[in-house]
């Protein structure tokens, strides 16, 4: 049952809660200011627009974006959490907007995304699209672009 003293894994699991603790207090913080800032901005960004979410994850941003009035949104992920996006996205009656596709943005042929997109959107939190190429087939400038760049 654990350690000398019998109580190692139930030790280990209460750090592992408070460790947990802040993290979701993170998540939900920034979760909620993704949100807030792509819905306060619907009918200046995001309304009409073509969304490009790189490295969807579970999907949320890509919603939050059909929410706000997105026209297509493509969320994009290499890893199996694709799946579980696309189960979120049709979970939430949002199939007609997002479509999610599994692979790395720089290797998808062309084609896969049907048109340029207007806006990209990403957490931040992992390389901040360092590492990432967007291929010129899948990338408009926009005046939307100009002005979140700006």
């Amino acid at each position: 049952m654990g350690g000398k003293d019998g109580m190692g894994d139930e030790r280990t699991e209460r750090q592992t809660d408070r460790q947990k603790g802040p993290r979701i207090v993170w998540e939900y913080l920034y979760i909620h200011a993704y949100r807030d800032f792509i819905l306060r901005n619907s009918s200046t960004i995001f309304k009409d627009a073509v969304v490009l979410d790189v490295g969807c994850g579970t999907g949320i941003l890509s919603m939050f974006a059909a929410k706000a009035g997105a026209r297509k949104v493509y969320a994009i992920d290499a890893s199996e959490i694709a799946y579980k996006a696309e189960r979120n996205v049709k979970e939430n009656g949002l199939e007609k907007v997002v479509k999610v596709v599994k692979g790395k943005l720089e290797e998808l042929e062309e084609g896969i995304i049907e048109e340029k997109v207007d806006v990209i959107i990403s957490e931040w939190m992992g390389y901040f699209l360092l590492l990432v190429h967007v291929p010129s087939f899948i990338y408009k400038e926009s005046p939307v672009e100009r002005m979140i760049r700006s």
